[in-house]
């Protein structure tokens, strides 16, 4: 099998084939060819603490250098909701505890918070879809590749701190008109997720989860609002 090469972000990334045994193969569908995602949020590595504090190009860089690329959104979708297309990734409704994220700050939904505390990867068994996939929901929120409001990457799934009832694996969270990011920013709170596949990254795949919500009823509000 050949090497990979694309840019993105500026990053020319050369893929070979990296140890799939340590991620999950998640079958393709007529829009989204197959592909690998990480069974744990990166290093992908039980009972590690994930990553934290990257900006979206830092997340790109960690994956680059375990022969990987950051996910698309439909991507990690997929992979979050499962077969079933659950809107958590352990079931249709919230059940508190399950991950690691807050039931008590239905206040508070901001990527600046300065104290937000991790666990290891792992540590919530149960936090986990149908494919196998741990804490897609809670403890760090993950960049992703996208085009939403015209960046180039979005947060998914909260963080510790995020309250159980925001952070699903639609995206609804990361796309409420009064969620603000820039993709430069070292976020606290912030990690990721690697992807792996044999097809070559496309502009239309990064931009098929933004293109298939403006199409459906799970927008909420107008894109450019």
């Amino acid at each position: 099998m050949g090497m990979l090469t694309f840019w993105t972000l500026g990053i020319r990334v050369v893929l070979g084939v990296p140890d799939l045994t340590t991620m999950v193969a998640i079958e393709g569908t007529s829009e989204i060819p197959s592909y690998y995602i990480d069974q744990f949020e990166y290093p992908n590595v039980l009972g590690a603490i994930p990553i934290s504090g990257l900006s979206l190009d830092d997340a790109q860089r960690a994956c680059a250098s375990v022969e990987k690329r950051v996910c698309t959104a439909v991507e990690w979708r997929r992979a979050c909701m499962g077969q079933a297309s659950l809107k958590y990734s352990y079931g249709e409704e919230v059940v508190t505890g399950t991950c690691h994220q807050s039931p008590a700050q239905n206040a508070t939904h901001t990527s600046m918070m300065s104290d937000v505390a991790f666990v290891p990867s792992g540590t919530f068994p149960n936090c986990t879809s149908s494919y196998g996939i741990v804490d897609m929901i809670g403890n760090v929120e993950e960049w992703v590749l996208d085009d939403w409001k015209g960046m180039d990457g979005m947060l998914e799934g909260g963080a510790s701190y995020t309250h159980e009832s925001y952070a699903d694996c639609t995206g609804r969270y990361s796309r409420m008109p009064d969620y603000r990011l820039t993709t430069d920013q070292k976020i606290v709170s912030a990690g990721t997720r690697c992807c792996w596949s044999e097809t070559l990254l496309t502009n239309s795949l990064v931009k098929l989860d933004r293109q298939n919500r403006l199409e459906s009823s799970m927008q909420d509000a107008p894109y450019d609002s």
